[in-house]
């Protein structure tokens, strides 16, 4: 058989050339096509698994000259899964900024415009209410100051004339102040005061408001519902008394004189925290004392009354 048969040829496929049949040296070349020297085709080896070649493949090599990416060790930039910088703020650092430490503490507001407005508004309001007192006096002064010559026995021109019976009558008060008389309403109830001279019936002068002991009052400590020893005090037990004369304006003549008592002081028997000397005196003589008494006396023109320290 011929050196040019179907198996002859330059090498092909996973062979070695063959020099003809029977084969050379080598083993028959594959499946390599036929012909004279012609470059292999058909099911020749794939590129890429071939024995390695003087530079490492790449891919899944050994790690070249500088260290690769991805999980190695810390890059000198920022980046990937690094550790973060040094000296940034944030997080929970030092800096302020997300969760970082409390800021420090800032001063307070200043109070003292606050305080100083406040105690010129008590001064303020208590001059108003001084001066507005001083206003309604002087007007209490001008509507009824001719009322005050009734205390001294002098008739008051334009006064109405008083005729004792059961109703109201129209009452002043005044009292001595500096050596004269002075105009003061404040005991008169509201319903029995005048609108003015030309109906007023009757001026009431008062005099200095005296007070009456009635008793003492032993008070002591308790614990538990037991008496304290050592603790017991006394105090007295007063009520007061305003002294009254009633004239008629319009003659200037006295109808009556007489003592008006005032509130009944505080019982022995009551609890105290703390009692002190005033707990058991009576209060000064009101409106709700000299109003039931005026009503009283000038319905029968005061007969009957006993003067009492006036």
């Amino acid at each position: 058989m011929s050196g040019q048969g179907n198996w002859g040829g330059p090498p092909g496929g996973f062979g070695p050339p063959g020099g003809g049949f029977p084969p050379g040296g080598g083993p028959p070349g594959g499946f390599g096509p036929p012909g004279g020297g012609g470059p292999p085709g058909g099911f020749g080896p794939p590129g890429g698994f071939g024995p390695p070649g003087g530079a490492p493949p790449g891919g899944f090599g050994p790690p070249g000259g500088a260290p690769p990416g991805g999980f190695g060790g810390p890059p000198q930039q920022p980046g990937g899964f690094g550790f973060p910088p040094q000296g940034q703020p944030g997080g929970y650092g030092q800096q302020p900024g997300g969760w970082g430490a409390p800021p420090p503490p800032q001063p307070g507001p200043n109070r003292t415009p606050l305080i100083i407005g406040g105690v010129v508004a008590i001064v303020l309001l208590c001059t108003v209410c001084g001066v507005g007192a001083y206003l309604q006096n002087k007007k209490t002064q001008q509507t009824y100051g001719a009322l005050t010559a009734a205390c001294n026995g002098q008739a008051v021109p334009g006064a109405r004339a008083y005729v004792p019976g059961p109703g109201v009558h129209r009452t002043v008060g005044a009292e001595m102040s500096g050596g004269t008389w002075s105009i003061t309403n404040s005991r008169v109830p509201d319903a029995q005061m005048p609108v003015g001279v030309s109906d007023a019936e009757v001026v009431a002068c008062f005099g200095v408001e005296t007070q009456t002991v009635l008793g003492t009052c032993e008070v002591y400590r308790t614990r538990y519902g037991a008496r304290v020893p050592g603790t017991t005090r006394t105090f007295s037990r007063s009520q007061k008394y305003l002294p009254v004369r009633l004239v008629a304006a319009a003659t200037g003549q006295t109808i009556t004189t007489g003592s008006v008592a005032g509130p009944i002081p505080t019982a022995c028997n009551s609890s105290f925290g703390n009692p002190t000397s005033s707990t058991f005196a009576g209060s000064s003589v009101g409106s709700s004392q000299l109003g039931p008494w005026l009503t009283s006396v000038l319905a029968n023109g005061g007969t009957g009354m006993v003067p009492m320290g006036y």
